[in-house]
This record gives structure tokens, sequence and C-alpha cells, in this order.
């Protein structure tokens, strides 16, 4: 029997977002992560570049395929798994760095408003 498919549009935190017990699998007929740096790089200068033009339409992520399993918890990336877990990567690469840089300016209190604004700019990646 086939399949119902619904394409829904998503924004990239709400396709991110999942409930506490959802979980992203990469079935096992699916090729290994193959990105390497070049292509990480192409993606945040994508990213980068959107960002600084200002452009008031969505940036087009990439079709995701997600087949839901057992009650929708289980989500099975069948296309955009490399895109998926690169952005995954680099958002806690962002993190990471984040954090270091609020580390080095806490306590200074010439950098109390740089502190804050880190602060504010890693809440929002997490969010």
């Amino acid at each position: 029997m086939a399949k119902n498919i619904d394409p829904k549009l998503k924004k990239i935190g709400e396709y991110l977002k999942l409930d506490d017990t959802a979980v992203f699998v990469i079935p096992e007929y699916q090729r290994a992560y193959s990105w390497e740096i070049k292509h990480c790089d192409k993606l945040w200068q994508d990213l980068e570049n959107f960002i600084e033009s200002g452009g008031t339409d969505p940036y087009f992520f990439g079709t995701i395929i997600i087949n839901c399993q057992e009650d929708d918890t289980k989500l099975s990336l069948i296309d955009g798994q490399q895109r998926t877990t690169t952005f995954i990567i680099l958002c806690k690469a962002l993190l990471i760095r984040l954090d270091q840089a609020i580390k080095e300016t806490k306590g200074d209190t010439e950098s109390e408003n740089l502190t804050y604004t880190l602060e504010k700019k890693r809440d929002k990646v997490i969010q």
C-alpha cells in the first residue's frame, strides 16, 4: 500500500526542533557521511551570503525527505542527511566558539555589553 506523501514547507529551526522522545536516524542503506571541509565551508558561505544580502525570502536549505515511524518519534532521514548533519555540526561548532568567547569576556567590566550580546546570540542559536 502506498504511503500518503504530504509535503510541508518548514523553517530550519522548526525542522530541527524535536520532541523529547523524537530522534533523527540515518538508515543503514544510506551512504556514509562524506562531506569534506570544502562542502562544509560552502554551506557556511551560502548561509553568510544569504544573511548579508538581507533577503526577505526564506533561505532554501534544500529538500529533506523524512520517513516517520513509530508514532513519529523515529525520523529516518531519506534525503538531506549530509546537509542536516553538517548544519548540526556547524551549529555545535558555533555554540562552542560562542561559549569560549563568553568565558573570555566574563568578569571584564568593559566587556559587559559584549558578553551580554554573545549570550543572547548563543541563546538564539540554541532556540
